[in-house]
């Protein structure tokens, strides 16, 4: 389903994106909420719906998601990927990501 600008426009879906990424606890969040796109069929809304309500069902249990102090180490993976070294901030940020799970 291809939706006009017009369309999204009347939906004001640039302003659902911007709630969403004002929702998010992370900077790599924020950004995959800006990039969202439109749903374009009945499927791919079932199945946003599902992992809505899976993760709503998360939030009752007795446990918490260490997010809190994460920060964003793409740009620190994508260097080391080529090559770098890390400094040593990176490394902290880098294994704090690791032992978060």
């Amino acid at each position: 389903m291809d939706l006009s600008d017009a369309t999204l426009a009347a939906l004001r879906f640039e302003e659902v994106r911007s709630a969403l990424a004002l929702r998010t606890r992370t900077e790599a969040g924020k950004a995959r909420a800006q990039r969202r796109s439109f749903l374009p069929d009945r499927a791919q809304v079932l199945e946003s719906l599902a992992l809505t309500a899976e993760a709503r069902l998360l939030r009752t249990e007795p446990l918490l998601l260490p997010l809190g102090g994460l920060t964003e180490i793409r740009p620190s993976l994508e260097r080391a990927g080529k090559g770098a070294l890390l400094e040593p901030r990176e490394l902290l940020a880098v294994t704090a990501a690791l032992f978060a799970f």
